[in-house]
């Protein structure tokens, strides 16, 4: 089982037949170096994160006589320092937040059919389409192999940002195709178009259709699949652009478990950025990118340190993995970026992506990257997992030098 910073405790505890609890820990420290790509500046930063976890579900009777409706709460107690070479601690924050509150209604109109109320996470298997905690009105509906998700939500009490007030309307359903794979289909639309946050900004509002495909059925293989679409209307422009992730794991009966895979991710590009019409592929802006290839660890699906989000590029991988332990793993990850589309004459922005630079336009090459994965399981409570990384910068970032990851994460669940 990997690390989920985001996962809630689990509840080992039962205080009465109606009521359990459970606690989690969690500590990182994270270290990266030279984002900016140029070893004479002194750009270092590290990051010490701890925080604790407390949940606890209320049932409207004991679970054996099938309660009704369910209450779950999730507190989270977050403690942060950042630290950047030359200045200093630069952050330093505690907070406690709500990080789950909901309430399911069973049996809700129909014995098919539950009422979810409240901030609740979202998330599918590769955290290709979401992975947040939004504040919803959700509608689960599930009957034989078919379950159906449609709901409506937003950031509602702590925004951030603009970003964290578009409106999410969503219809996701999942269909289990046989034993060991399952199909997905969805549609995301988000509209940005609140006068209360810049009534003059240009609108936003898109919608994003897609399918996708997991699955173990044939022995000592596992295999995914993600393709989407997205339309509608940013930054005053219309915009039409597709993706697709596709990968191949395949593991060996031979000491240690050695497994294989094969990635390949595209993010349609934009050839004109000078005209009305945007081609050019993005992902929700509820997305995390992380999931597992062979090993135990939740891996950066795109590179640890570059990360970026899918749009106007190919992304190649492939991983190497070993299980020397039994509850442990070793994998090495590779990474090949290249950009579809570029500018010699104009900006080559990325989105939202973990180095500093923009490519200089002259060459489609943006980069490699190598990272290391570590993960042990010391009990079902207690796991730890090491990631180190190395990005090298290809010929669209000249007269660049690489950029450095190293990061551990421990949790222990009580």
């Amino acid at each position: 089982m990997e690390i989920d910073t985001e996962s809630s405790p689990p509840l080992r505890h039962e205080a009465t037949p109606r009521f359990s609890w459970g606690t989690k820990l969690n500590f990182e420290e994270r270290l990266r170096n030279n984002r900016d790509l140029q070893e004479s500046n002194d750009d270092l930063d590290s990051k010490t994160t701890g925080s604790l976890s407390i949940a606890g579900l209320f049932l409207s009777s004991p679970r054996r006589q099938h309660p009704r409706w369910e209450l779950f709460t999730e507190l989270k107690l977050e403690r942060e320092g950042v630290y950047k070479e030359g200045r200093g601690k630069t952050e330093d924050s505690t907070r406690l937040y709500l990080k789950n509150g909901y309430i399911i209604f069973r049996d809700f109109m129909s014995p098919s059919l539950r009422l979810q109320i409240g901030r609740q996470r979202f998330k599918d298997f590769r955290e290709w389409v979401y992975d947040d905690n939004l504040d919803a009105i959700r509608l689960i509906y599930e009957i034989d192999r078919l379950e159906l998700h449609l709901s409506y939500s937003s950031n509602v009490f702590d925004p951030g940002d603009a970003k964290d007030k578009i409106k999410n309307i969503i219809l996701y359903g999942t269909y289990q195709a046989w034993k060991k794979d399952q199909a997905a289909f969805y549609i995301v639309d988000r509209h940005g178009d609140d006068p209360d946050l810049n009534p003059t900004a240009p609108r936003t509002a898109l919608t994003f259709v897609g399918v996708s495909w997991k699955g173990k059925s044939i022995k000592n293989q596992r295999y995914w699949l993600e393709a989407a679409s997205v339309t509608g209307e940013e930054g005053g422009k219309n915009v039409r652009g597709y993706g697709f992730d596709v990968g191949w794991t395949s593991r060996f009966k031979y000491r240690f478990r050695p497994a294989f895979t094969i990635g390949y991710a595209y993010g349609s590009g934009d050839a004109d950025p000078d005209d009305n019409r945007d081609t050019t592929f993005r992902q929700t802006g509820l997305q995390d990118n992380a999931a597992k290839l062979s090993g135990r660890v939740k891996a950066e699906q795109y590179g640890e340190i570059f990360e970026p989000e899918l749009s106007n590029l190919m992304v190649s991988t492939f991983s190497f993995g070993l299980r020397p332990i039994e509850k442990g793993s070793l994998e090495l990850v590779y990474h090949h970026f290249q950009q579809v589309w570029t500018l010699q004459n104009g900006e080559n922005e990325l989105r939202n992506v973990g180095i500093r630079p923009n490519p200089s336009g002259e060459s489609r090459h943006l980069g490699d990257e190598i990272d290391l994965y570590l993960g042990w399981a010391l009990s079902e409570d207690l796991r730890i997992e090491a990631i180190t990384g190395v990005f090298i910068p290809g010929s669209a970032f000249p007269n660049s030098d690489a950029a450095y990851l190293g990061k551990i994460e421990v949790e222990y669940a009580f």
